[in-house]
């Protein structure tokens, strides 16, 4: 079995979503004079491995569930990684794989636990609580309407855990990035929603978008990227960010690509591909930009 299946079964494309936050809080650390290499390598690779682990337990319950092999559609950003419908890792194979992640993310969490206190052990059971429980039985919590908030919450508190891990302390800013990016990762979720609306439909899986129908969950969409650039800009404001974060604001053509894609093809799951595309890239620009912010302020100090 190829490296390269298990990459696509891992989806590490994907790990921008908890890569950017993870060092917007290591900058945010590092902008306020802290730095553990030690700490940084140890709760990367715990963050890392929940995610990976996140990933595959999605697949694996969805394909369990049926939901996965309803998919029709070729749009690479939703219907799962397509490793289980098409037989290319045996099934118990991909969940001992899974479940090792887990369990690698849930001992690095320990780890850095005894360093610096029960706040990081919180933090680390609610999302491996999360990452078991998304599609997962009994709570299934995809199914019921709250997967976009876990996602949302739980990608948010790695800049959290990420700054956690460096000071032993709780930052207001990284309670601030926790928000801007805990929204936006909602919001890449949600636009790669669309696509899986039959299949998920079809095993009972009622996401947001499911539930709300297209009209209103375009809208909230484009609710929800302008909170992020709304949020933002009050943070800076009000003198809680430094200024330089404004440079986020350079990823506005994207989210307005995204926002104007979904209106416009999001019934056609191939059709809004470079919507998916628009919104990722959003995401990442807004993502480097916070953490060049932090970075510049340092070297102007």
């Amino acid at each position: 079995m190829s490296l390269k299946v298990w990459v696509r079964a891992m989806r590490l494309p994907f790990l921008q979503a908890s890569l950017l936050p993870f060092f917007i809080g290591f900058a945010q650390a590092l902008y306020n004079g802290y730095f553990d290499l030690q700490m940084l390598l140890i709760s990367l690779a715990g963050v890392v491995a929940l995610h990976i682990a996140a990933n595959m337990l999605n697949d694996y319950f969805d394909f369990k569930s049926g939901d996965d092999l309803m998919v029709r559609h070729n749009n690479p950003f939703a219907g799962g990684s397509r490793i289980l419908p098409s037989g290319l890792i045996d099934l118990g194979d991909h969940l001992r794989v899974s479940l090792l992640m887990l369990a690698f993310g849930l001992a690095a969490g320990a780890y850095v636990t005894l360093v610096r206190g029960w706040p990081v052990l919180l933090l680390t059971l609610i999302a491996a609580i999360s990452v078991y429980f998304y599609t997962g039985p009994p709570l299934k919590l995809a199914h019921r309407g709250l997967g976009e908030f876990v996602v949302g919450m739980n990608f948010g508190l790695i800049a959290v855990g990420s700054y956690l891990a460096q000071t032993g302390s709780l930052g207001l800013e990284s309670v601030l990035a926790c928000l801007l990016m805990g929204v936006l990762t909602s919001a890449i979720l949600w636009i790669n929603e669309f696509p899986d609306v039959a299949p998920d439909s079809s095993v009972g899986k009622r996401t947001l978008v499911v539930r709300m129908g297209f009209e209103k969950a375009s809208l909230v969409f484009a609710l929800l990227v302008g909170s992020s650039y709304v949020m933002l800009a009050s943070f800076v404001l009000l003198g809680l960010m430094p200024t330089p974060s404004l440079l986020a604001l350079l990823s506005l053509p994207y989210a307005a690509k995204a926002a104007k894609t979904l209106r416009r093809s999001g019934n056609d799951p191939d059709a809004l591909i470079p919507g998916n595309l628009a919104m990722l890239r959003m995401h990442l620009s807004f993502g480097l930009a916070l953490i060049a912010s932090y970075l510049l302020c340092i070297l102007l100090r």
